[in-house]
């Protein structure tokens, strides 16, 4: 057991509190800015340097001193998950083909926002969302190959935020001209971004007025509900104390004191793996998440969102077989699998986010308008409709409205495809094609002419056959 007055002797310094004030490596004996204490179950220690030392160069001259072994990750061929994936990327090489063996059953778990594991400080590592196109560029550079915290998207400007999305997903900067007009070479990066706020990202463009959040947008940026379901918002247990607020607090404090370590040492001991196989575990975990938890009808969106998730499942289950964190086999999986299912839940299936987008902005306008500025077909004596957008007919479950080409391409499809958007509704019973199967059909008008209209069905304001 591990007792402070033997840290202090053995690394030249003074025991203060619960800790230890030590000369770094290199500093002479005087100096004071390496800090040690003791872990909780008394067989580890953990550093911090006040000089902006490598915090894991420090921790392994502190353990030499005192007596402690070099650390090293454990030992991944000792590990079932990791096991289990070099036996199947043996078998590949061979030119054996395996189906991916089903996961150990998960335990429940939800995706916890991280604490900040950086070199710096943590309130130094968490950046704002209210910053120029320029600035995030910058902060995209300096974080490169990490993580990119981004607090709080509300802050943000909703145009700000859609250059945002895209702008930091694409890893390269905007192009600029030198003084002499030749092209600057842009900034590039590489980052995972994790964004807090208490609104999704499409609801934070849609406040500016002139734009809306797209497809590739909502697939960039996941928008995954903070709540585990159990009771205690985004934690799935209240914590030591049952109070999930304290809970937070303190984890909020430990971020402030213990950073640094978790991020060198998984890097580490990666590179004590092997690229190659180091690479192709990575790829076979993947995978597997992939196939194992997108439906198996999934749109490619489904399927590129579950590859990031899976991505993340898989470095959280090597770090638990490294030994840096504390996580039971299939938590890491779990938790990514939980994010994935809300984030389909959320977005309401499966399907392109476009077909959603199609449905809804089509119902929108009939919501607003299928009465005011359509006009009737069955009254004779209404008056006439200012703005018309055309006709309607019957009642009920069979009322039907007769678009005119031109106001279904500009007012009802604004901003969408308007062909693509009469198909979806088509084959959801949303939408009457002629008996040709063509998507507008001839009508009588009550002026007696005959046009060739888009016929709207009342199934639009149900869903149709997309109703749940």
């Amino acid at each position: 057991m591990l007792s402070l007055d033997g840290i202090a002797r053995a690394l030249g310094g003074e025991v203060r509190g619960d800790k230890v004030r030590a000369p770094g490596p290199g500093h002479s004996a005087p100096d004071r800015s390496m800090t040690v204490w003791i872990t909780s179950d008394g067989n580890d220690i953990t550093v911090d340097s006040f000089a902006n030392d490598d915090k894991m160069a420090c921790k392994d001259y502190a353990r030499s001193k005192i007596g402690l072994p070099p650390w090293e990750p454990k030992n991944a061929n000792d590990d079932s998950i990791i096991k289990r994936m070099s036996a199947r990327v043996r078998k590949q090489d061979s030119g054996e083909t395996t189906k991916p063996e089903p996961a150990d059953e998960p335990v429940a778990e939800t995706i916890v926002l991280p604490i900040p594991a950086d070199k710096r400080p943590g309130p130094g590592f968490v950046r704002s969302w209210r910053a120029t196109a320029n600035a995030q560029e910058a902060t995209a550079c300096v974080v490169t190959d990490t993580l990119l915290c981004l607090d709080e998207i509300g802050v943000a400007e909703g145009r700000d935020a859609a250059a945002a999305v895209y702008q930091l997903a694409s890893g390269v900067g905007k192009g600029r001209s030198a003084r002499d007009g030749s092209i600057r070479a842009p900034m590039t990066w590489r980052v995972l971004t994790l964004s807090t706020g208490e609104l999704p990202m499409a609801a934070k463009i849609a406040e500016d007025k002139q734009r809306k959040a797209y497809a590739g947008q909502a697939v960039r940026l996941l928008d995954v509900p903070a709540d585990a379901g159990r009771g205690y918002g985004l934690f799935d247990n209240a914590g030591p104390d049952g109070d999930p607020a304290r809970l937070a607090e303190a984890l909020q404090k430990a971020a402030l004191s213990a950073y640094g370590e978790a991020g060198p040492a998984f890097v580490r001991a990666l590179m004590d793996m092997g690229q190659e196989e180091a690479r192709a575990i990575v790829v076979e975990l993947v995978d597997s998440f992939v196939m194992e938890h997108a439906p198996a009808d999934a749109d490619g969106q489904i399927r590129r969102a579950a590859a990031r998730l899976g991505m993340i499942a898989a470095a959280g289950e090597l770090a638990r077989t490294f030994n840096i964190v504390p996580w039971q086999e299939g938590e890491a999986e779990a938790a990514a699998a939980r994010a994935l299912a809300d984030w389909i839940g959320s977005r309401g299936g499966t399907e392109p986010a476009e077909v959603h987008e199609a449905i809804a902005q089509a119902r929108r306008f009939f919501e607003a308008h299928g009465e005011s500025r359509f006009e009737s077909v069955d009254d004779s004596d209404a008056r006439p409709v200012p703005n018309r957008a055309g006709w309607r007919r019957g009642h009920g479950d069979g009322r039907v409205w007769l678009v005119l080409p031109e106001m279904w391409k500009s007012e009802v499809c604004t901003g969408l495809d308007p062909v693509a958007t009469a198909k979806i509704l088509a084959e959801r019973g949303m939408l009457k094609r002629d008996p040709n199967g063509r998507l507008q059909r001839s009508e009588r008008t009550p002026g007696g002419a005959t046009l060739r209209v888009y016929v709207i069905t009342a199934a639009v304001f149900d869903g149709g056959s997309d109703a749940p």
